[in-house]
């Protein structure tokens, strides 16, 4: 009995294994391997624009209220990279006014404000939107940062309800406009041609989201901002570390209509009706006596041919 006692206490130690700092015998079959576990499934790629990542401590001083004053419901602002791209043409420009087209949440507008008031502090801020709230968060109103993050400033006027042709503004020519409204070619064309009354030789025009099809595969059809800034023929900037804003000069009429006239020479992405296109002729009488029948002419021509994916 005790011998078959010690027989199947060493059985089930041979079964057991080994115990620490004992080597197991020779002829001993190897443990089974447990199965590692399966990483985890990949994040999505970050949809962060191509550049570089930028730390926060590069913060020019006078944006770093906006950050440190920013709402927790914004969501979903310009980059850390792209604002401070937007202060340094804003302060390279010397700007003491702006036009924003594009609002949602008003966060590029309280950078824009920001950066204004770095050179003056008499800036004033020109904005407008066609919704009357957020587009990401309904409960807000468009344009809601700015008076949270600046409460006292009272040269920010923000109209809502209007696209760029409906705007009857009467301002004088300001330093510098932004426009990043809707992203389908020719719109950001077309905003351009109606906000050149305001602009002047030498304002500087901001460009978001010249390559959000590199971002968002889904938004093939998002060309609007490059098609514009591609082909301009005058002074252009995209900053290295924020390839997704770019920055033209509007340097002459001359220069101004040349780069419009391009732009709309590439396919559209999106048709626009005619009655829709006859509104923005009025603001192009300035580049010129052909100007205006030069640009039906192409109205008529690429509304008829755009760019689709089959």
């Amino acid at each position: 009995m005790k011998a078959l006692r010690t027989l199947a206490s060493e059985t089930l130690r041979k079964m057991a294994g080994p115990t620490k700092g004992e080597n197991p015998p020779a002829n001993a079959e190897p443990a089974p391997v447990k199965p590692k576990p399966k990483p985890p499934a990949p994040t999505p790629a970050d949809p962060s624009p191509p550049g570089k990542v930028v730390p926060r401590e590069k913060l020019p001083a006078a944006l770093k209220p906006v950050y440190d004053r920013k709402p927790d419901w914004v969501s979903r602002e310009i980059w850390m990279a792209e604002a401070i791209a937007l202060y340094e043409e804003i302060s390279r420009a010397k700007a003491s006014s702006a036009i924003e087209l594009g609002v949602a949440s008003g966060f590029s507008s309280a950078v824009t404000v920001a950066s204004l008031l770095d050179n003056s502090k008499d800036a004033k801020l020109y904005a407008f939107d066609l919704a009357e709230q957020c587009y990401y968060d309904k409960t807000r109103k468009t344009g809601q940062a700015v008076g949270e993050i600046f409460p006292d400033f009272k040269s920010y006027s923000l109209t809502t309800g209007v696209t760029s042709a409906n705007i009857d503004a009467d301002l004088d020519p300001v330093d510098f406009i932004f426009i990043d409204a809707s992203h389908q070619h020719p719109w950001a064309t077309l905003d351009l041609i109606s906000l050149s009354r305001y602009a002047r030789n030498g304002t500087v025009v901001g460009l978001h989201d010249i390559n959000w099809p590199l971002r968002n595969p889904k938004a093939y059809n998002q060309n609007g901002a490059r098609d514009l800034i591609r082909p301009w023929p005058g002074q252009k900037r995209i900053y290295e570390s924020a390839l997704n804003i770019g920055f033209i000069d509007y340097e002459s009429d001359e220069v101004a209509f040349e780069g419009i006239r391009r732009s709309l020479s590439i396919d559209w992405d999106v048709e626009v009706p005619k009655d829709v296109l006859k509104q923005y002729l009025p603001f192009v009488d300035r580049f010129g006596p052909d100007a205006k029948s030069r640009i039906a002419a192409l109205f008529d021509e690429k509304s008829k041919r755009i760019w689709r994916l089959r």
